[in-house]
């Protein structure tokens, strides 16, 4: 069962994230940052005046800082949700830190721990690599609610 979940590396900080146990329609309200998707089940506040889009490059949704910097690089939020099916916090988590490792380019985890996500036992890793010439740091949370995982990264 563990060759079903495709995990794509991403996170999120300073954000605010409900998991829900609702399936319906995608609500979207580009003036406040709030994000909801009852389909998908969770809720995310995003930061304030960033623009948020659906589907980009397998994230449920992103957020993006509206006017690029100078440096062309611009600070991201995305939320990636995938069926987990019967694996629990510890084996998924194991999974990503592997894939963490793995990922090149002199990729480090400098700090992984337990956290909370939407009231959910949860895990966090920094991760420090190298991208397209920038020295970056990736903050990734994970957590499992109903048989689904909730990926943030930023």
């Amino acid at each position: 069962m563990m060759a079903s979940v495709r995990r794509v590396p991403s996170l999120v900080a300073g954000s605010l994230i409900a998991l829900t146990a609702c399936t319906t329609s995608v609500q979207t309200d580009q003036g406040s940052g709030a994000y909801v998707n009852e389909e998908a089940g969770f809720a995310i506040e995003g930061p304030e005046g960033w623009v948020q889009q659906e589907n980009v490059a397998g994230s449920t949704v992103s957020f993006l800082v509206p006017v690029p910097p100078e440096d062309g690089f611009a600070e991201n939020i995305n939320v990636i949700v995938q069926d987990a099916g019967p694996m629990g916090l510890e084996e998924y988590t194991e999974l990503s830190l592997e894939e963490l490792h793995g990922l090149g380019n002199g990729a480090e985890v400098v700090e992984e721990g337990e956290a909370e996500l939407g009231g959910q036992p949860a895990h966090r890793a920094v991760t420090r690599t190298n991208m397209e010439g920038r020295d970056l740091r990736i903050l990734q949370l994970w957590t499992i609610h109903e048989g689904r995982a909730y990926v943030l990264t930023y």
